[in-house]
């Protein structure tokens, strides 16, 4: 008996070498690694890279990640991965058979691990990137990542490569290099985030990318050019009527942190394209109640903030504290829960601008639908 046990873990460790190999020599067909990391933005950087490649008329294989992971190869276009169960790191391994045995020059990949030993089980034994974009820290996930940016700095640097390129920002570089507690033979690349535009720093991700890889100005043009198109402040907003009267409803729903949220907010104020009075809704998780605190918190806070429509699920009692602490005026708050549907029309109809914060999974996309419905006459 014990020598059957012997054998079979025998077997077992040569089959995982054996794996082990095939996958390593299936990275090294790639010319170029690239892992997107950080709190926000992810998805974005990784569609916006695998434009710039190709427009340089280089060939690349591509994943996102959130609630529906797309993959993206060339020829395909970018097409969705149908998940299991919850989210697992190893969906790169799916997602490699379905690269199957078209050939690419460049991978990119969304990293979406969020506890550390998986970040770094992500970068050392699944992708070993060449370069890492870390695009941003904020305070999101608090209850896997950590509730404070340095908790949450030190979760991402395990993300980073032992052997390649980090590019990111002044300000994200300051939180990360408490941790870089040896010789690093990392190299950094920075650009600056001080900018009013939220999407600006991105575009420089790009062209940070285009001059490491000696890539053509045209590509990098044809690049920002399509994507200024695609992230216009006024692309944000969605213009309908309702009963006669002309309302805007402004999805930020997708944002799911704080500090995303606010600066777009601020550029939409900047650019003159939301009124001085709103109202929000909030779309909350059960698995995510510390965001939905924080992001009641951060409502009740401001000046321009009207009615507040709270739907999903969420702490009741936790809320109603919060509540009850603030100088809220208690009619100007609208508890939902699951039942959306029955109070957006009173929330419209007494709103001339909604924004939409919180959660986009499940009631911020319902919400999303709800309004593209109504413009569209759906």
């Amino acid at each position: 008996m014990i020598w059957l046990i012997i054998i079979i873990a025998l077997l077992m460790l040569i089959f995982g070498i054996v794996e082990r190999y095939k996958h390593l020599r299936w990275l090294c067909q790639f010319q170029i690694r690239i892992q997107v990391n950080g709190t926000r933005g992810k998805s974005t950087i990784v569609r916006m890279l695998v434009d710039l490649f190709q427009n340089a008329g280089l060939s690349v294989a591509a994943r996102v990640t959130g609630e529906t992971p797309q993959h993206y190869v060339d020829g395909l276009g970018w097409n969705q991965i149908a998940r299991r169960g919850i989210p697992r790191i190893s969906e790169i391994i799916r997602w490699k058979k379905l690269i199957g045995t078209r050939t690419a020059q460049i991978l990119i990949a969304e990293n979406m691990a969020l506890e550390s030993e998986n970040q770094y089980l992500f970068e050392t034994q699944l992708f070993r990137s060449h370069l890492c974009i870390i695009s941003n820290i904020r305070k999101d996930h608090a209850e896997v990542m950590g509730k404070t940016i340095k908790e949450i700095a030190r979760t991402l640097y395990f993300s980073l490569p032992l052997n390649g390129m980090l590019l990111t920002s002044k300000l994200a570089l300051d939180n990360l290099k408490n941790y870089f507690t040896k010789p690093s033979r990392i190299e950094i690349t920075l650009v600056d985030s001080s900018t009013p535009d939220p999407f600006d720093l991105y575009l420089k991700f790009l062209e940070k990318v285009k001059q490491k890889y000696n890539l053509p100005n045209q590509a990098l043009q044809m690049t920002t050019e399509s994507w200024r198109r695609k992230i216009s402040p006024q692309k944000l907003g969605l213009n309908f009527y309702y009963h006669n009267r002309k309302k805007v409803f402004i999805d930020l729903f997708s944002c799911n942190d704080i500090e995303s949220t606010e600066n777009l907010l601020r550029y939409l104020m900047q650019k003159q394209i939301l009124p001085a009075k709103l109202s929000f809704i909030l779309a909350c998780r059960e698995d995510r109640p510390l965001r939905t605190v924080a992001f009641l918190e951060f409502l009740l806070k401001r000046n321009d903030c009207g009615i507040i429509l709270i739907c999903g699920r969420y702490p009741l009692f936790t809320i109603k504290t919060k509540i009850q602490h603030s100088t809220k005026n208690l009619n100007d708050i609208i508890f939902a829960g699951v039942h959306i549907n029955k109070f957006l029309p009173g929330v419209v109809s007494r709103s001339d601008c909604l924004v939409g914060v919180g959660n986009y999974f499940n009631f911020g996309q319902h919400i999303s639908a709800y309004f593209k419905g109504i413009s569209d006459g759906s």
